[in-house]
């Protein structure tokens, strides 16, 4: 049967042609109106020497021998990644387990994506509010917790018998992926200033990679079935939370540790230069964004941190 003149062969094909006109008309404005940065568009910057250009090679190895970052690259490839794997799997997982109609599988499936709307902000708004209070330590506890009750959702999701039941797991598990990856988004600007590109590159970059390992560990094997693979990749899921405590900053501290008062932001960042770049000036942004970071230490802690350095 045709449908809007195309058989439900083409029509699918067909459909991409809308986010991928879109994609086009959004870069075109984004290059035309958009703006490189507050302060202005990079040529003029660098005209005026308001910015000094940096060395590719560098910027790559401070994003790579911050640690962190390695954390993040593990910790998303188990929210977006899982987030890519049960788009692939979910449709004939209802097709499968409760033996629906292919069409109304894929739109049941659909309502995991529809949970993006919202729940990603959301947990950029949770890890924003728990900063105001608790610093940068709020956000890694509300990082943990996201990744933990999104794994929680995933296994219990794996144990569901009816369809209803299923359904309602499966909307409060999406909940919980999406925001975990707003929580992740919530840290990943104080990593590193210098290179921010490269570790924001990476850690998206471990979504996608998160999506191939979690396929091909759980929906491959076939001693495993759909609903077991997906009980077992909740349960890695809330292993692999329990490495949001290693992430400590020496000024901040971690989940369970504080910061050293003695140490300050701008030591954090102003480590990722040299003396002479210093002198040159090409660390002046970075230092300006160290001072307004301060809040991440958190008005809870600011009390015990003044006693500390008295």
């Amino acid at each position: 049967t045709n449908v809007a003149g195309a058989t439900k062969f083409q029509a699918w094909r067909w459909v991409y042609f809308i986010p991928g006109t879109a994609h086009i008309l959004t870069g075109l404005l984004a290059l035309i109106f958009g703006q490189d940065a507050p302060d202005g568009n990079y040529t003029a910057l660098k005209k005026k020497k308001a910015m000094m250009t940096d060395k590719v090679w560098k910027i790559y190895w401070v994003g790579c021998a911050n640690y962190r970052m390695w954390i993040g690259v593990l910790l998303y490839a188990f929210c977006f990644g899982v987030e890519l794997t049960i788009n692939n799997i979910l449709a004939t997982y209802f097709f499968d387990r409760f033996e629906l109609d292919l069409s109304i599988a894929g739109l049941v499936a659909s309502a995991f994506g529809m949970m993006n709307l919202f729940a990603r902000s959301v947990g950029g708004i949770m890890s924003d509010t728990s900063a105001r209070f608790f610093g940068m330590r709020g956000r890694l506890w509300i990082l943990w917790l996201t990744l933990s009750l999104e794994g929680a959702f995933c296994a219990v999701l794996g144990t569901m018998d009816t369809l209803a039941s299923a359904i309602v797991v499966m909307i409060i598990f999406s909940f919980w992926v999406q925001a975990s990856e707003g929580a992740t988004y919530g840290i990943v600007p104080f990593i590193s200033r210098r290179a921010l590109g490269v570790v924001s590159g990476f850690i998206g970059a471990g979504g996608n990679a998160g999506s191939s390992i979690t396929q091909a560990a759980f929906f491959t094997p076939d001693s495993l079935t759909t609903q077991e693979g997906i009980k077992w990749m909740g349960v890695t899921i809330v292993g692999v939370a329990l490495f949001t405590p290693l992430i400590h900053f020496p000024m901040w501290g971690s989940m369970f540790f504080p910061g050293n008062p003695k140490a300050t932001e701008e030591d954090y960042y102003g480590s990722e230069y040299n003396e002479e770049e210093h002198k040159s000036g090409l660390s002046a942004n970075a230092l300006k964004f160290a001072e307004t970071s301060q809040p991440e230490r958190g008005s809870f802690f600011e009390k015990s941190r003044s006693k500390a350095l008295d």
